[in-house]
Order: C-alpha cells, then sequence, then structure tokens
C-alpha cells in the first residue's frame, strides 16, 4: 500500500546454491546490466553446494552464473 521510492538500498547478502558446479562465477546486476568478477574469496564450494558472501542485493533482480554463459 506504499507509494513506490526512487532510492533502492543495498543490503549484502550470503547465498547459499545447492547443486552449484561453479568454477568461476559472476555476477550481474540485471537492472542496471554490469557484470563482475566474484573474487575467489567471496566464495566457497562445499560438497556440491556453492556459498558466496556479500552479494549486494536491492529490489531488483540479480544473477550469479558461470562466467563462460554470460561472457564473451
Amino acid at each position: 500500500g506504499k507509494t513506490p521510492a526512487d532510492d533502492h538500498p543495498v543490503k549484502q547478502v550470503d547465498i547459499t546454491i545447492q547443486d552449484g558446479g561453479f568454477r568461476h562465477p559472476v555476477y550481474s546486476d540485471m537492472l542496471r546490466g554490469p557484470i563482475y568478477e566474484i573474487p575467489a574469496g567471496a566464495w566457497r564450494r562445499q560438497g556440491s553446494s556453492c556459498t558466496f558472501r556479500n552479494i549486494p542485493l536491492y529490489d531488483a533482480p540479480v544473477l550469479i552464473a558461470e562466467a563462460d554463459l554470460v561472457m564473451n
């Protein structure tokens, strides 16, 4: 019931993806468009799960994908 705002406060969150066979993950801000590498120290694989630390989220979709799939 609130009026939408133009500000987009960003929260840093940890995300775990089950069955994520990532080797070189990247993060994409789907609203603004850029693609960012996720540094090796910001994620880890444990068994078949991958946990990403301090991923910036706000009221817009984001994508975590294998670099080979989204970068030329």
